[in-house]
């Protein structure tokens, strides 16, 4: 009986070899019977459709494989490009502010030098005898000279 219920009518929208058949649930009391469709796997009996089935699922299985590889590869390089991005623009800033930093240095080196020439800090002006010179060492003795190597051979060794 169950057989005489099978409809192999296939959907446009779903799988081949997939049939649905009427189901009619068990009436309630006072209640009208309803269907509902149940999804029937049917499995392929000859050995060319099992492998036919196999192929389906390793193809499925390898193109969500590189799909998802595709959306990593992506993803990956959205990501190194932003940082790369925002890498560049934070340079751009440091570049814009190097002149401003480089000018207030010098001017800090200048008050420094303005401050130091000021007779109330209580620094000793530089004179030359209060420099210090540092005499040369002496000259190091010369190391012993090692025999030149003798020139390579002009043929190849080892074949």
């Amino acid at each position: 009986m169950a057989s005489a219920l099978r409809s192999y009518a296939i959907d446009p929208r779903s799988d081949r070899g997939v049939s649905r058949a009427p189901f009619a649930a068990a009436p309630q009391p006072g209640a009208a019977p309803r269907q509902a469709d149940v999804t029937v796997i049917v499995r392929p009996d000859s050995a060319s459709g099992r492998h036919l089935a196999r192929l389906k699922n390793f193809s499925s299985i390898v193109c969500g494989t590189l799909v998802l590889a595709a959306g990593l590869a992506y993803g990956d390089r959205v990501y190194t490009e932003l940082r790369a991005d925002a890498a560049q623009a934070r340079l751009d800033v440091l570049q814009r502010h190097e002149h401003q930093l480089a000018v207030s240095i010098e001017a800090l080196k200048y008050q420094a030098a303005q401050l130091a020439e000021a007779s109330n800090t209580g620094l000793i002006p530089q004179t030359p005898d209060r420099f210090i010179f540092v005499e040369p060492a002496l000259p190091r003795p010369d190391r012993q000279q090692i025999a030149p190597v003798a020139a390579p051979p002009q043929f190849p060794i080892g074949y």
